[in-house]
């Protein structure tokens, strides 16, 4: 008699725990459509492109004008005013390739960004992937502040950082940056919201 309520009560749970993994099957099939209905609802949408910042000429532009003041002043010497006009030059326009590389660029389901001078890299960010679960605004110096722009992370699960670098208006971004997050995860259930204190 024992035996036998021991081979029924195993049957129950192999019923049971063939119950619920049809269960979670079912809804990991459901979510799976949802999430494909999202993506294909998105596909053709026109991102928004995150202003550049212009920080990548500051440095450049302010040493350019010491350099005219430097060849004015020391006329006389060519062979430096050659190579400190060089210098100057070639800052500017390295400056100049990397900034115009640089874009960002938000949609519905992820952030893409665009960076490097040489080997130019394109990294995306999907909001349902381990890849992106934070965000966060490096420390500004009271002139990143003043002229707003600065480093830019994202977070991984792993909690590694990856970095954007001279951004404009960092803390702007973020606050577009969780809208779009919110948004996206509302699109799974409308009564979403971002906890306050989660940085995504």
């Amino acid at each position: 008699m024992f035996m036998e309520v021991n081979i029924l009560n195993q049957k129950e749970y192999d019923i049971k725990k063939e119950e619920i993994a049809q269960k979670e099957e079912e809804q990991k099939k459901k979510l799976e459509e949802r999430i494909n209905y999202v993506y294909n609802k998105y596909k053709d949408e026109t991102p928004d492109e995150w202003e550049r910042s212009l920080s990548f000429f500051y440095g450049p532009t302010i040493f350019a004008l010491m350099s005219i003041i430097f060849v004015y002043l020391k006329h006389h010497n060519l062979l430096m005013s050659i190579l400190v006009i060089a210098f100057a030059f070639g800052w500017f326009t390295y400056n100049l390739f990397e900034y115009m590389n640089q874009r960002i660029y938000i949609y519905s389901t992820k952030l893409v960004y665009h960076y490097g001078l040489w080997n130019h890299k394109e990294k995306e960010f999907y909001y349902d992937t381990p890849d992106i679960i934070g965000c966060q605004c490096g420390r500004q110096s009271r002139i990143q502040k003043l002229l707003s722009y600065g480093n830019f992370f994202i977070i991984n699960i792993d909690k590694k950082g990856f970095r954007l670098k001279n951004i404009g208006n960092p803390q702007e971004l973020e606050n577009h940056l969780k809208e779009k997050v919110n948004q996206y995860y509302q699109e799974f259930d409308p009564e979403y919201r971002l906890p306050e204190k989660e940085i995504l």
